[in-house]
């Protein structure tokens, strides 16, 4: 018969060895806290199973292999960027300096302009408009010269005068700040056409169609439609809109 051990804090277990190696056969410790007797799990497997989930790390590539890389993507950015300049200065912009006075005061000796091949695209040539033009054929300009600029003066269809050194254009005189003074401080005198311009002498000229009529600001000291006559729209290469260099002239134009 079983003894119950009375004393505060003893096992309550009965003392029997049948019972504790039972106990020891489900997997238990003495103190009744051991692993369940289905938690047979073999360490060895497990740790491979892991490893099936994981994959290779990938060795680490050369440091010469990022370089070409790097240089291979810089290499493609220049490329583009040197594409899309090629196109837009055919296209759409180009730089021109100026090499007279023709143009004085406001364009100087060796000024940077910019010019908008696309603006006759979108719309007409306007008048007092700066515009580049390639030189009109049986002009000489001198050795070399082969775009010029100047301003419009005449559109087509316009009756132009010249008299009391002013332009005057279908019978109004042209208010025309931008062109050179004088010594005195006064407008420069527009001198009148020659006679290749102007056959009959009377001071009157009308620009065909087709054609515009060109000027430089510098009136005493340009070689332009006074002389030579009438400009073909086809020749203009584009709108000299704004002076990029020097920097201290930079100006919309």
């Amino acid at each position: 018969m079983a003894v119950i051990d009375p004393s505060p804090g003893a096992s309550s277990v009965p003392d029997d060895p049948g019972f504790e190696r039972t106990r020891a056969a489900a997997g238990q410790t003495a103190d009744g806290a051991g692993l369940s007797a289905f938690d047979d799990t073999d360490e060895s497997e497990t740790e491979a199973d892991i490893d099936d989930d994981f994959e290779p790390l990938e060795p680490a590539r050369p440091a010469s292999t990022g370089i070409t890389r790097l240089i291979r993507e810089w290499g493609v950015v220049l490329v583009v960027a040197l594409t899309v300049a090629i196109v837009v200065r055919a296209f759409v912009f180009s730089p021109f300096y100026i090499p007279s006075s023709s143009m004085e005061p406001g364009l100087q000796i060796n000024d940077r302009i910019l010019v908008n091949k696309l603006s006759y695209k979108a719309h007409d040539v306007r008048r007092q408009d700066v515009v580049v033009f390639d030189a009109p054929p049986g002009v000489d300009f001198g050795p070399n010269v082969k775009d010029l600029v100047k301003r419009v003066i005449g559109l087509p269809g316009d009756s132009l005068e010249i008299r009391d050194c002013s332009v005057y254009v279908n019978g109004a005189k042209l208010s025309e700040p931008y062109i050179a003074k004088d010594t005195t401080g006064a407008p420069a005198c527009t001198t009148g056409f020659s006679a290749a311009v102007d056959p009959n002498g009377d001071g009157m000229i009308q620009v065909p169609a087709g054609d515009v009529f060109v000027m430089g600001d510098n009136r005493t000291n340009s070689d332009d439609g006074r002389t030579w006559g009438f400009l073909e729209q086809s020749l203009i290469v584009g709108r000299a809109f704004v002076i990029y260099w020097p920097i201290s002239h930079w100006t919309w134009l």
